[in-house]
């Protein structure tokens, strides 16, 4: 006997949430948020790329983007706040119901405006009113044609408000400073590619509040712990306890103290950390290899690494730790 297969006919809509605020401050790029380093980096390699992407979220959505934790979605608040406006307001029941029930509603009345329309003609056609049918349709495509003008002009004032707004906070910059977020905003960080999960692997997971690491093939080698926990890159990745950063290898031994506010993840052997407002570079072993002299403090690449002291950019050398001032 031949089996029949039901499908699931349930449906689904579109969340169609527009975020309230002025449209010059949703259109804020993240850059220019103020942002410390490693949230930024989190963001952009989330997708986020304005101020609107972030309203059009709620808080506990941010958890979802890899490297957000509580503290970084502190500080996403309070710069949202300071362009007066704020992360997507949490729904009680009854608004979420009324807010799914309302395409459903529109597609009734529209079937049913549908109906009566069709009535119409069939009533003009048989009463001999054809000439007043083809008159009616005329009327409606003239609507129709009227509608999308005024959706046009609509559209087009939205775009040229945007780009008057954008050529104001741009005015006077070169193409280099935009895309680095400002004359005096920190370069745009460039994340690591993503590779495939191999062997040897380890990948940080969530439970319970707290971040631990699975081996690649999915069993837990240190549990979650720590309040925040980063990628292993060259046998160590940063982890976070009561506010601070610090680095632990495999074996989850803590190789160096959490007592750093900030930091990025070892590359070419050496990791960029933060203490207050300055930036410094320490070994894989937590020693010091600069001092904390920088405004800002980039991970290296190709033997160099974007630094910054005193208002100049420079470039800093792998191999002689020196910096070439632009």
């Amino acid at each position: 006997m031949e089996k029949k297969h039901y499908r699931n006919k349930r449906r689904r809509f579109k969340d169609e949430y527009v975020p309230q605020g002025d449209p010059a401050a949703l259109a804020t790029p993240v850059e220019r948020l103020g942002l410390r380093e490693n949230t930024l980096a989190a963001l952009q390699a989330g997708g986020v790329k304005t101020a609107g992407d972030l309203a059009c979220r709620f808080a506990r959505d941010m958890y979802k983007v890899q490297n957000i934790g509580k503290r970084n979605i502190f500080e996403m608040e309070k710069a949202l706040a300071a362009l007066g406006l704020a992360f997507r307001r949490e729904e009680k029941p009854e608004e979420e119901k009324e807010r799914k029930d309302a395409p459903r509603a529109k597609g009734e009345e529209g079937r049913k405006q549908s109906g009566r329309q069709e009535k119409q003609q069939a009533n003009a056609q048989s009463g001999g009113g054809r000439e007043q049918g083809r008159r009616g349709e005329k009327e409606r495509a003239q609507n129709r044609g009227e509608n999308r003008e005024n959706a046009g002009r609509g559209g087009k004032k939205a775009q040229e408000m945007l780009n008057r707004e954008l050529s104001r906070l741009y005015a006077g910059m070169t193409i280099n400073e935009i895309i680095m977020g400002g004359k005096k905003r920190r370069p745009a960080f460039v994340p690591y590619p993503k590779e495939g999960i191999k062997q040897g692997d380890l990948l940080k997971f969530y439970r319970a509040g707290k971040w631990g690491y699975k081996d690649w093939k999915g069993n837990v080698v240190i549990q979650p712990q720590y309040d925040e926990a980063f990628p292993f890159r060259e046998d160590r990745a940063g982890v976070e306890e009561g506010g601070l950063i610090g680095y632990i290898d495999k074996e989850n031994n803590k190789v160096i103290e959490c007592k750093y506010d900030c930091g990025t993840s070892f590359s070419e052997g050496l990791a960029a950390v933060s203490v207050g407002e300055k930036s410094g570079y320490i070994d894989l072993d937590g020693n010091a290899v600069t001092e904390m002299v920088f405004d800002v403090a980039t991970p290296f690449s190709g033997g160099k690494a974007v630094v910054r002291e005193n208002e100049r950019w420079g470039v800093l050398d792998r191999q002689t730790l020196k910096v070439l001032w632009r």
